[in-house]
């Protein structure tokens, strides 16, 4: 900015540079898409206001153009950073809203969801099939109980659905794929449909994205 490079010295000038491009690189990361939880906002905040008050403290004879510029700049950050606060808050409550939703329906989703997979690939369960003997679909429904589960615990902790030390699955993942899509594409709408207590969008929402969390780790499982 043209009334930075006038207004201060080299010294002062690189300082406070590098000032507005801490604030501004802050408030990009409490703008954007992904998800910043209450404690990184809290110690980032804390951490450019430190900074920020401790360089107005330093240079307190300094142009006060600069200093309500850059104060300015500060209280936006700041309303950022509790508006960011606050939709993590709200994400938090919409998760433990689908966790109770999914961990009283795990059984029922998981036996709809299996039956109609097998209902659309009969071959599966035949000789030769991915799903042949009996004790393979006695498998799927013990893992898919599983993963389901870990849905579950997912949304109620709020992180992210973890496989690689949770769960050892025995069976091709394209299985647990098509019986996970048939839940969250056929089964879940109907499920809804016939419930005269919705579930609101924004648990929904959380619901579905925490369901693409579990098929890609699956997808990443898949791929090693």
């Amino acid at each position: 900015m043209l009334w930075l490079l006038i207004s201060a010295d080299f010294g002062e000038k690189k300082e406070l540079l590098r000032l507005e491009q801490k604030l501004d690189k802050a408030i990009e990361l409490l703008s954007g898409d992904k998800p910043v939880s209450v404690k990184d906002s809290l110690s980032l905040e804390s951490s450019v206001t430190n900074v920020v008050e401790e360089w107005l403290q330093k240079n307190s004879n300094s142009n006060k153009d600069i200093e309500v510029k850059l104060r300015d700049k500060l209280q936006n950050f700041q309303d950022i950073s509790e508006t960011a606060r606050h939709n993590v808050e709200k994400r938090k409550e919409f998760d433990s809203i689908a966790s109770e939703w999914l961990k009283l329906r795990c059984n029922s989703l998981k036996e709809l969801g299996i039956r109609n997979v097998l209902s659309k690939n009969i071959e599966m369960k035949e000789a030769g099939g991915l799903l042949y003997p009996q004790d393979k679909i006695t498998q799927l429904n013990e893992d898919i109980d599983k993963l389901l589960k870990i849905l579950v615990t997912s949304l109620s902790t709020h992180q992210h659905p973890s496989l690689s030390e949770t769960i050892t699955l025995k069976l091709p993942t394209s299985v647990y794929l098509d019986v996970l899509k048939v839940i969250w594409e056929e089964v879940i709408p109907k499920y809804l449909n016939s419930e005269p207590e919705q579930i609101s969008n924004e648990a929904l929402n959380r619901l579905k994205g925490y369901f693409l969390l579990l098929r890609d780790e699956l997808k990443q499982m898949q791929s090693l």
